[in-house]
């Protein structure tokens, strides 16, 4: 449950370019204990895809360091593509694997009309 939403600010080109997105700060729970998060929202085919990433607190000890809380040049790039070529999901189970932050996968679910969307890391 995320809560105090601070500093959410206007829409900004992402930080490969290829979506507008906002970004604030609020307190969540994750992993049972409350952490600082960076609140994303991203204007996916006009729907909104919001989604946090731990700056302090539970999730922040990664085995992979720091690179498994960005958002990659790649996820982008997919999530574009997707929304592009999204026929020939509709209607199919969509299983995205090694989804990271999840935003093709939760760009899938709201936009391309699939049957299921399943994430996985």
């Amino acid at each position: 449950t995320a809560r105090a939403a601070v500093g959410a600010g206007a829409w900004e080109r992402s930080d490969w370019g290829l979506f507008q997105r906002k970004v604030g700060t609020v307190r969540a729970v994750v992993g049972g204990s409350e952490s600082l998060c960076r609140s994303l929202t991203y204007m996916c085919d006009g729907k909104d895809i919001a989604f946090l990433k731990p700056v302090g607190g539970a999730g922040t000890n990664l085995m992979h360091g720091d690179f498994a809380r960005k958002l990659s040049p790649s996820e982008e790039a997919l999530t574009l593509h997707m929304l592009k070529h999204r026929r020939p999901l509709q209607g199919r189970r969509v299983l995205v694997l090694g989804a990271g932050l999840g935003l093709a996968g939760l760009a899938c679910a709201a936009c391309a009309d699939a049957a299921c969307v399943h994430l996985t890391d």
